[in-house]
């Protein structure tokens, strides 16, 4: 058993490396520019101990992040606290059938387990709203599901089991961390999760940059490319439509949700805002 990790380890350790480019430090940030619901149901992150801190994929000049080699620990070169301010998290969303999916990507420079790894990776939260049922106290559509991603897949809960912070609007809480002895994903927060265990012992909504809410087009389609290896980012034009199917609820699908149309955007942003160019 132990030649057999340090066989793995080696060998990914020398995939992670072999195109010898490397970060130099952190990207800057893009700055918050999403529309209010997208604003409004932002989750509140927490990174377990065993965890980087997600990072900045593309600067305002369209510079992409290069990742960081595998070689070293799970954290190393992704935790310490001054990364917590050097984070990005991307939004689209999509509405139509009474429903919207507010899709949430994290950018990770590096995934390590204890036996693979790799550098890059995206993770995924939807959050799904109803809008033509109910509305909350400040007249905003009720979440009725939660999605994260894990691995291929999804793990999908109704709001009644999920945790919120409710500070200017509802934020699920959810976790990224290592998933038993595989690589890292999203998990749904629980009461042993407080306090949180980031440097700030806080829930992270860090600066959301919405899909219309890039600097440029440019800025913007410089993450659409194969520029992140084999890690996934679900909010690019050629994966949105899929990853919607793949993440979507019972309920939701037997409404008729249409993962390629957008129709309901421009009614819904006069009332709380959507998707529409910010």
């Amino acid at each position: 058993m132990r030649s057999w990790t340090l066989f793995l380890t080696f060998a990914v350790s020398a995939l992670g490396s072999r195109d010898g480019t490397l970060n130099t430090g952190p990207l800057d940030p893009l700055p918050r520019k999403n529309t209010p619901a997208e604003n409004y149901f932002q989750p509140a992150m927490d990174f377990d101990k065993d965890s980087c801190y997600n990072a900045v994929a593309v600067d305002a000049s369209g510079r992409t992040d290069k990742g960081l080699p595998l070689p070293g620990t799970a954290t190393s070169g992704c935790r310490d606290e001054s990364r917590l301010n050097h984070q990005n998290v991307y939004v689209r969303s999509r509405c139509n059938k009474g429903w919207c999916a507010h899709y949430y990507a994290y950018y990770f420079e590096k995934d390590i387990g204890p036996f693979a790894g790799h550098r890059y990776d995206w993770e995924h939260v939807v959050v799904w709203t109803k809008y033509n049922g109910n509305r909350d106290k400040n007249g905003y559509p009720l979440i009725v599901y939660v999605s994260a991603s894990q691995h291929k897949g999804y793990e999908t809960k109704h709001t009644s089991n999920v945790r919120y912070q409710e500070e200017n609007g509802y934020h699920a809480k959810m976790v990224y961390h290592l998933d038993s002895v595989t690589t890292h994903n999203i998990r749904f927060a629980s009461n042993n999760d407080e306090p949180p265990e980031n440097h700030w012992k806080a829930w992270i909504k860090a600066n959301l940059v919405g899909w219309l809410g890039f600097p440029s087009d440019n800025v913007k389609n410089s993450i659409q490319g194969n520029v992140f290896g084999d890690a996934y980012l679900c909010l690019k034009d050629s994966a949105f439509g899929g990853c919607l199917t793949n993440a979507m609820p019972d309920e939701v699908k037997k409404s008729g949700f249409d993962v390629t149309q957008d129709f309901a955007c421009s009614s819904l942003m006069a009332t709380y805002g959507t998707c529409v160019k910010v």
